[in-house]
């Protein structure tokens, strides 16, 4: 019977690590994993780019592979969108969760701290748009009326 063993190189090691790094979703810092609030949605967010999520348009804090960014860019064909020029900075978030501005909010409120992972349209936070989101605010204004609070997404 041959063995199964197999040894890794301590680089072989360290690509693997990373890899699982860079799709982790950390909830570290956040207070309460069982409610959505403005101070665990900058923790989130904080916690996103310690990780390295990176930028594809219409991603939610989806892990990017090629088939996803291939998929990205023929429905947003644009090269401010996914397409073009984003195509190209997108490769180099291969492995790594991917959102866009408002994916980022999406991400946080979409995420189930029971089963650790993001699951879109749950915990009644709707699938839409950023300006979809605007219509629905309760308060709006100015950056200089902003109050000085953790958390109001701008």
């Amino acid at each position: 019977m041959q063995s199964l063993e197999r040894r890794f190189e301590y680089d072989e090691f360290q690509k693997m690590m990373q890899s699982i790094k860079d799709a982790e979703i950390s909830t570290a810092g956040i207070t309460d994993k069982t409610t959505k609030n403005n101070l665990d949605l900058v923790k989130w967010c904080e916690n996103a780019y310690a990780n390295g999520w990176g930028y594809i348009y219409d991603g939610y804090g989806q892990i990017c592979t090629k088939q996803y960014l291939d998929q990205q860019a023929s429905l947003f064909p644009g090269d401010n969108e996914a397409g073009g020029e984003m195509k190209i900075v997108g490769e180099k978030c291969l492995g790594k969760r991917v959102v866009d501005c408002i994916g980022l909010i999406k991400s946080y409120a979409w995420y189930n701290a029971d089963r650790g992972e993001i699951v879109a349209g749950s915990n009644g936070f709707a699938d839409c748009g950023a300006n979809s989101i605007w219509s629905h605010v309760k308060e709006s204004g100015s950056i200089s009326t902003m109050p000085d609070t953790p958390g109001p997404a701008v």
